[in-house]
């Protein structure tokens, strides 16, 4: 059997503006609590504050699983390392190309209309990877962070559509 197993977690980098909304609602479910003390009814605010924290806390924290197994890649979002959803599964017999972010083999990619699909870890200076699928309805661009093991056996795969 030839069917290749490979597997690669990316940790997404938190937005600035989700940890600005953290420490907000933080601080003023804080304010609430505290204005329960003299005030009793508030205090149900508070505890509604309290669970609406818990969730922006737990979906703040985003990781990317790709798994690539007998031409197909499938990729998962893992939210706040407990909740786990698939969120694409592509087969490789309907890609394009995949190749480097940067690289001049998408020049012809950059023009048109594709459905962007982002499932990067956003931090700098990362090998960031596109692929083009020719999807049911449209076309795909999609970016993500494989792994050597993941990107050799899609090479070996497809070797004319891949450049690593």
């Amino acid at each position: 059997m030839n069917d290749l197993y490979a597997e690669c977690l990316v940790k997404r980098k938190t937005p600035s503006k989700h940890k600005m909304l953290m420490a907000m609602m933080v601080s003023l479910t804080v304010i609430v609590i505290v204005a329960g003390v003299f005030i009793p009814l508030v205090i149900y605010g508070g505890l509604a504050l309290i669970v609406l924290d818990v969730f922006l806390f737990r979906n703040g924290e985003l990781e990317y699983e790709y798994i690539y197994y007998d031409r197909e890649l499938q990729i998962d979002k893992i939210m706040g390392r407990s909740k786990r959803k698939r969120v694409a599964a592509f087969d490789l017999q309907k890609m394009e190309i995949l190749a480097p972010a940067d690289s001049y083999q998408l020049d012809n990619y950059k023009s048109g209309q594709y459905r962007q699909m982002d499932f990067t870890s956003l931090e700098p200076g990362r090998r960031v990877y596109v692929m083009v699928v020719n999807g049911d309805k449209e076309r795909i661009k999609v970016m993500f962070e494989p792994n050597e093991q993941i990107l050799k056996g899609m090479k070996y795969a497809a070797p004319s559509k891949v450049t690593i």
